[in-house]
């Protein structure tokens, strides 16, 4: 798939993975690092990847795409999302936890298709929530989250809601991905026995 216009992609690799016991993003999966796996995933559909990590040296050499650190560590995912807005050259950015290893492509052609002029981020909804790790944002949505950091809310569905929001309906997701594994996180290493087996 060709963008209809440039986007970036940016992989979000710096959490603790505490309920894991070990770093998720280093773990093969099937024979490739979960973070270049992932980042294999994305490649097609944008002009550029970068990963995000407040551990920025513990990747360099797992992946073949820039990895950029967190400008305010310790904030979570936010954090994340403001390092890539802050260094897009972009309008549109495609953010994505690096545990879900069950992107689909048809999962992300849906979200490029939904991209409006009139918002800031689209966003898929699952049940009554929201996905911020799987997400676009434009680089316009930077300046909110700079000001979220800088009063300490790290909340990212604060972050979402804040925003002029496109939100795709589970609905619109189960149309191309029925069991929706696409949105899949291996959290724990439950999850990720039941995911090799």
């Amino acid at each position: 798939m060709i963008p209809k216009e440039p986007i970036t992609a940016f992989i979000l690799a710096g959490g603790r993975s505490r309920r894991f016991f070990a770093d998720k993003a280093l773990q093969d999966w099937h024979g490739t690092p979960l973070l270049a796996h992932v980042v294999s995933l994305v490649q097609p559909f944008v002009c550029e990847v970068f990963v995000v990590s407040q551990r920025a040296s513990d990747y360099t050499n797992v992946v073949d795409v820039p990895v950029i650190a967190d400008l305010h560590p310790d904030c979570g995912p936010l954090g994340g999302i403001h390092a890539g807005l802050s260094g897009t050259r972009t309008a549109w950015n495609l953010f994505a936890a690096c545990d879900m290893p069950y992107l689909k492509s048809e999962f992300l052609s849906l979200l490029l298709d939904q991209i409006d002029a009139q918002a800031l981020a689209v966003v898929p909804q699952l049940d009554e929530r929201l996905v911020p790790t799987l997400a676009l944002y434009h680089r316009n949505a930077l300046a909110l989250a700079e000001a979220m950091l800088q009063q300490g809310n790290f909340h990212l569905q604060h972050f979402c809601r804040a925003l002029p929001c496109k939100v795709v309906s589970t609905e619109q997701l189960r149309q191309v991905d029925p069991h929706l594994q696409s949105l899949t996180n291996l959290n724990t290493l439950e999850d990720w026995k039941r995911a090799s087996a």
